[in-house]
């Protein structure tokens, strides 16, 4: 449900979660990532990489769904409607690598993969991770977090204020 995008029920869910010690010199985390699918939208199938929980899918400073400018029409029959590709040229191979900058380098990390059918239950959807490394400097195109509403932070931050009045007035 921390996956941005609307719809109800999740079906066919999977996750892969792994906790990682990079070690002191470790500055970015670079992995190769392969995605198919039929229906990744806002209202459907849906897709996560969270690091510590916190959701990074913004990719070319957009959010990934199946109409993001890299998705693209898959190239073979092997069953998937849409690929994403390199900077979105399809006579590429359909995989990227992929880089996340590390906030505190030398401290363990969570890392979540995520998979899930929104509304339908079909499977549909498939990713594929591979060659997961830690490097000094990215090797891939670097993978944003998702920033927080700015409407959610105001709201948190009226409700620590009225926890604060309340206390001082008691």
């Amino acid at each position: 449900a921390q996956i941005p995008g609307g719809g109800s029920g999740f079906f066919d869910t999977a996750r892969l979660s792994l906790l990682i010690d990079p070690g002191l010199a470790t500055n970015y985390l670079n992995f190769d990532f392969a995605f198919g699918t039929n229906e990744l939208g806002i209202t459907t199938d849906r897709v996560g990489i969270f690091v510590n929980g916190v959701y990074h899918w913004q990719l070319a400073n957009t959010p990934f769904n199946q109409f993001h400018p890299w998705a693209a029409g898959a190239g073979s029959g092997f069953g998937f409607g849409t690929n994403i590709y390199p900077q979105g040229n399809v006579l590429d191979y359909p995989s990227l690598t992929l880089s996340i900058l590390l906030e505190q380098p030398g401290s363990p990390i969570t890392l979540d993969f995520l998979v899930a059918d929104v509304t339908d239950g079909g499977i549909d959807t498939a990713i594929l991770i591979g060659n997961l490394n830690g490097s000094l400097t990215p090797t891939g195109t670097m993978l944003q977090p998702i920033p927080v509403p700015a409407a959610v932070w105001l709201f948190a931050s009226g409700l620590a204020g009225l926890s604060l009045s309340r206390r001082r007035k008691a």
